[in-house]
């Protein structure tokens, strides 16, 4: 390799990358580690090169930056508008009960 590390010395998640980076598809949790050694020592023997990749721009940046202060509640979770979901039907039910039941319950 081109960074000195022998092949055979990857570990699973650095071969896990590679191959991702490579866009080649991995069977997940069905690939062995040996597997995916075997599908890398093809991609070093045939010399293929991976996709091109757009660079990072300050545009990239400034979203990022602006997604990372961006306050997020509950609310706008999945488990929020769940629970919000399950309030407005708990009441919608409620509204169909006796004062007797609304006592028991």
């Amino acid at each position: 390799m081109s960074l000195g590390k022998p092949i055979d010395k990857l570990s699973l998640e650095e071969l896990k990358v590679l191959l991702a980076w490579h866009q080649l598809p991995a069977e997940k949790g069905k690939m062995k580690k040996a597997d995916k050694l075997f599908q890398w020592v093809r991609v070093v023997e045939e010399g293929r090169q991976p996709p091109p990749y757009n660079k990072w721009t300050d545009d990239d940046k400034a979203r990022l930056q602006a997604l990372m202060d961006e306050l997020v509640t509950i609310a706008d979770t999945r488990y929020g508008r769940d629970l919000a979901l399950k309030k407005r039907e708990m009441l919608a039910v409620a509204d169909k009960f006796t004062a007797e039941e609304r006592g028991e319950f």
